[in-house]
């Protein structure tokens, strides 16, 4: 079965595709990102189940896969794991 959901497209990255329906699987391919993640950023469930008929695929959602996430600090050294780390490179060191 092939899929079949389609929505209209308005957006500049594909030109000859803006302001025609397009197949949603289609359109993810073409964009490099998966068909979950299209779906998922249209809003499709939502604006379907909220009963609104213009659900539209753009630019924005086209865009590839970012991952935001908080850099995590490194904590310094207590003066136990400084201890720790020198004696653990003098035994290899003195060993190897």
């Amino acid at each position: 079965m092939h899929p079949s959901l389609s929505y209209p497209y308005v957006g500049e990255r594909f030109p000859e595709l803006s302001g025609k329906p397009v197949i949603v699987h289609t359109m993810a391919e073409l964009a490099g990102i998966p068909y979950v993640l299209l779906k998922n950023r249209m809003g499709m469930k939502k604006k379907r189940s909220a009963g609104l008929a213009t659900v539209i695929i753009t630019d924005k959602d086209l865009l590839p896969r970012k991952r935001e996430g908080a850099k995590k600090k490194k904590r310094p050294l207590t003066d136990d794991e400084k201890i720790q780390r020198i004696s653990d490179r003098w035994l290899r060191r003195k060993w190897v």
